[in-house]
């Protein structure tokens, strides 16, 4: 069975794992072999064998995501390339604006 999917008994064929997941064994023969794609990156597509690649600054991309914009840093808030959740700004600090990429952001 080839990595990125996952050969149920009996089946003549693979299934691709879904977008969000990933497999990098050849042994999966079912679903529960794909496993969500780790916090701070996403898997754009089924059948995936690696994650593509991590979050953009500005977004966080918890487990399980399929885009590399997945979600905003809301305001007050910051997400450095491949977060997985967004960060506070710092004490006494302010952001106003959703999407930012870094501490300097906050005000």
């Amino acid at each position: 069975c080839p990595t990125g999917s996952y050969c149920p008994a009996g089946a003549a064929d693979s299934t691709p794992c879904p977008a969000g997941t990933v497999n990098t064994e050849s042994s999966g023969s079912s679903a529960d072999s794909c496993v969500a794609c780790p916090g701070g990156s996403y898997c754009a597509t089924e059948g995936l064998s690696a994650v593509s690649g991590p979050c953009d600054a500005g977004y966080y991309c918890p487990e399980g995501s399929s885009s590399a914009e997945q979600n905003i840093s809301p305001p007050g808030t910051y997400s450095p390339t491949g977060s997985s959740s967004p960060t506070l700004c710092p004490k006494n600090t302010y952001g106003p604006n959703e999407g930012a990429e870094d501490a300097a952001a906050c005000q």
